[in-house]
């Protein structure tokens, strides 16, 4: 009974924040916003454009848990929750200003990654996305 009403929790946070099943076709992507941080942290305000991405990599195996906000401080979207080294990924499609609330008891980083639209290319799913690696090119402080 508890695992259907953490399925159940879970899927009201999806269709509330608006985050895609499937992610839609685009032109491009670009890092916007990276942040990193041993234990929990608030970041900054940022604005982002509609269809947008958060990555994020949990590098110890403490609690690890990503809340997306609206500058309103209402809490939109409970992007991460685990307790493994793991890495993850959250897609959204309404733009806007946001900020994180971390809570971690290990080394974490994060990414925000804005789409830019394309027409007539083949969907990319949620799936396909995880199979990606963590990009190399993205140094982080805790990969030493």
């Amino acid at each position: 009974m508890r695992i259907l009403l953490f399925v159940v929790v879970i899927m009201f946070f999806f269709s509330v924040a608006g985050i895609a099943e499937e992610d839609t076709s685009y032109r491009s992507e670009a890092v916007m916003y990276t942040f990193s941080g041993p234990h929990d942290k608030v970041t900054e305000v940022f604005e982002i454009a509609p269809y947008w991405l958060l990555k994020y990599r949990n590098v110890s195996n403490g609690h690890f848990a990503i809340w997306v906000s609206n500058e309103k401080r209402k809490h939109i979207n409970l992007a991460a929750n685990c307790s493994e080294h793991k890495v993850g990924i959250a897609q959204f499609k309404h733009g806007g200003r946001y900020y994180l609330e971390v809570t971690a008891n290990g080394n974490w980083d994060i990414k925000i990654i804005e789409k830019e639209l394309e027409d007539d290319q083949p969907t990319k799913t949620h799936h396909e996305y995880m199979k990606e690696p963590w990009e190399e090119a993205y140094d982080s402080p805790h990969d030493n």
